[in-house]
């Protein structure tokens, strides 16, 4: 199961996630099919992807201030 949860970075973290979050910090990562360990390859291929990605939103952005429409 999936939760996620936003964060507003103008309200600050309450005494009780704090707490959770040290209570958090010193436990082991515990790797599943969901969430598998990465092999050197899989990370190399998760950072070229991140790499491109954040190059096409640049792109994207820079064409956008000019009027242009990126495909």
């Amino acid at each position: 199961m999936i939760v996620t949860y936003t964060l507003d970075k103008n309200k600050p973290l309450t005494p009780e996630e704090i707490a959770e979050l040290d209570a958090l910090k010193d436990r082991p990562i515990v790797y599943d099919e969901d969430s598998p360990n990465l092999t050197p390859e899989m990370y190399q291929a998760f950072k070229r992807s991140a790499v491109e990605r954040n190059r096409r939103q640049l792109l994207e952005r820079e064409t956008a201030k000019k009027g242009q429409n990126v495909s």
